[in-house]
Parts: C-alpha cells; sequence; structure tokens
C-alpha cells in the first residue's frame, strides 16, 4: 500500500538511463495519488561545467513523461 498521498522530485534527467527508470519507478509506486517531477531547465544548466553536452530540456522532460505513460497504464 502506498506510503505518501504525494511525491515530488527532480533531476536533469539527462541520458535517461536505469537509475532514472528506477527512481520514478519507486516514487510511483509510494504514493496513491501524485507524482511532480521537475525538469532542470536549460538555464539553470548554464553554468555546469559540459553544459553544451546536455540534451535539450525538451528531449529530457520527453523521456520523463514518455516513462510514467508506459508506467501508468499498469495501474
Amino acid at each position: 500500500m502506498p506510503a505518501f498521498r504525494g511525491v515530488v522530485l527532480g533531476g536533469t534527467f539527462d541520458r535517461f538511463h536505469n537509475g532514472h527508470k528506477k527512481l520514478l519507478t519507486v516514487a510511483y509506486n509510494a504514493t496513491k495519488d501524485l507524482v511532480l517531477v521537475g525538469v532542470t531547465s536549460q538555464t539553470m544548466l548554464i553554468k555546469k561545467s559540459n553544459a553544451n553536452l546536455i540534451e535539450d530540456e525538451g528531449k529530457r522532460r520527453g523521456h520523463v513523461e514518455s516513462f510514467f505513460e508506459d508506467l501508468t497504464r499498469g495501474r
């Protein structure tokens, strides 16, 4: 049984991988109502080293959204 009414988390989600999937799956399974995911904007990444190598925000957000679409089909 889910332990929380909602879960909030955030990250860059660059090069979407199994660790991201695990994090999002655990968050999804821990709540019965809501998972709110923040994806770091390009503006926040400007000062990060190698910022030019990070996938654009739309692509990173798309990976997260697509994963949740697949995940929620089973609930």
